[in-house]
Protein backbone atom coordinates (compact mmCIF):
# COMPACT_ATOMS: atom_id res chain seq x y z
CA UNK A 1 0.00 0.00 0.00
CA UNK A 2 1.32 3.65 -0.95
CA UNK A 3 1.26 5.73 1.51
CA UNK A 4 0.47 9.23 -0.35
CA UNK A 5 -2.31 11.17 -1.74
CA UNK A 6 -3.33 9.61 -5.35
CA UNK A 7 -2.48 12.51 -6.99
CA UNK A 8 -0.02 13.23 -9.59
CA UNK A 9 2.08 9.86 -8.88
CA UNK A 10 1.82 6.61 -11.15
CA UNK A 11 2.70 3.17 -9.86
CA UNK A 12 3.12 -0.06 -11.07
CA UNK A 13 4.11 -3.44 -9.37
CA UNK A 14 5.41 -5.28 -11.48
CA UNK A 15 6.31 -8.63 -8.60
CA UNK A 16 5.73 -8.96 -5.54
CA UNK A 17 6.69 -12.19 -3.17
CA UNK A 18 7.18 -12.74 0.23
CA UNK A 19 10.45 -12.24 0.00
CA UNK A 20 10.34 -8.83 -2.71
CA UNK A 21 8.86 -6.64 -4.69
CA UNK A 22 9.52 -4.55 -7.61
CA UNK A 23 7.56 -1.14 -9.03
CA UNK A 24 8.19 1.79 -10.96
CA UNK A 25 6.65 4.65 -9.82
CA UNK A 26 6.83 8.61 -11.41
CA UNK A 27 6.03 11.53 -9.79
CA UNK A 28 4.06 14.39 -12.18
CA UNK A 29 5.72 17.30 -9.96
CA UNK A 30 8.57 19.66 -10.14
CA UNK A 31 9.91 18.79 -6.50
CA UNK A 32 10.41 15.80 -4.66
CA UNK A 33 7.49 14.06 -2.73
CA UNK A 34 7.95 12.32 0.48
CA UNK A 35 5.94 9.18 0.76
CA UNK A 36 5.92 5.65 2.14
CA UNK A 37 5.18 2.39 1.74
CA UNK A 38 3.38 -0.51 3.67
CA UNK A 39 4.17 -3.78 3.25
CA UNK A 40 1.89 -6.50 3.94
CA UNK A 41 3.36 -10.33 2.60
CA UNK A 42 7.08 -10.02 3.50
CA UNK A 43 8.03 -12.74 5.83
CA UNK A 44 9.63 -11.67 8.85
CA UNK A 45 13.29 -10.59 8.33
CA UNK A 46 15.87 -7.87 7.57
CA UNK A 47 15.72 -6.47 3.59
CA UNK A 48 16.77 -3.90 1.44
CA UNK A 49 15.50 -1.11 -0.66
CA UNK A 50 16.77 0.40 -3.30
CA UNK A 51 15.19 3.08 -5.34
CA UNK A 52 16.76 4.76 -8.45
CA UNK A 53 15.92 6.54 -11.45
CA UNK A 54 15.51 4.49 -14.04
CA UNK A 55 17.77 6.42 -16.70
CA UNK A 56 21.15 6.41 -13.81
CA UNK A 57 23.12 3.49 -12.10
CA UNK A 58 23.14 5.00 -8.80
CA UNK A 59 20.39 4.09 -5.82
CA UNK A 60 19.26 4.95 -2.54
CA UNK A 61 19.39 2.52 -0.01
CA UNK A 62 17.44 1.83 3.12
CA UNK A 63 17.53 -1.27 5.31
CA UNK A 64 14.92 -2.61 7.58
CA UNK A 65 13.44 -5.09 9.41
CA UNK A 66 9.87 -7.05 9.11
CA UNK A 67 8.49 -8.20 12.43
CA UNK A 68 5.00 -8.38 11.72
CA UNK A 69 2.40 -8.38 9.18
CA UNK A 70 2.31 -4.98 8.89
CA UNK A 71 5.61 -2.63 8.08
CA UNK A 72 5.91 0.43 6.77
CA UNK A 73 9.22 2.14 5.36
CA UNK A 74 9.48 6.16 3.94
CA UNK A 75 11.09 7.33 1.14
CA UNK A 76 11.50 10.31 -1.00
CA UNK A 77 10.38 9.96 -4.66
CA UNK A 78 12.44 12.15 -7.35
CA UNK A 79 10.42 14.75 -9.31
CA UNK A 80 9.29 14.13 -12.61
CA UNK A 81 11.51 10.83 -13.38
CA UNK A 82 10.76 7.43 -13.70
CA UNK A 83 12.26 5.32 -10.66
CA UNK A 84 12.50 1.60 -9.86
CA UNK A 85 11.59 0.62 -6.31
CA UNK A 86 13.22 -2.77 -5.11
CA UNK A 87 12.66 -4.65 -2.14
CA UNK A 88 14.93 -7.48 -1.56
CA UNK A 89 15.60 -9.96 1.49
CA UNK A 90 19.00 -9.06 2.98
CA UNK A 91 21.48 -12.24 2.91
Amino acid sequence: RWLTPPRQIAALVCESSREGLLAKLFHFHEEPRPMGAEFYLLSPGEYKLFLRPEDEGRAVERRFAVAGPRTRVSFELPAGRPCVLRVLKAT
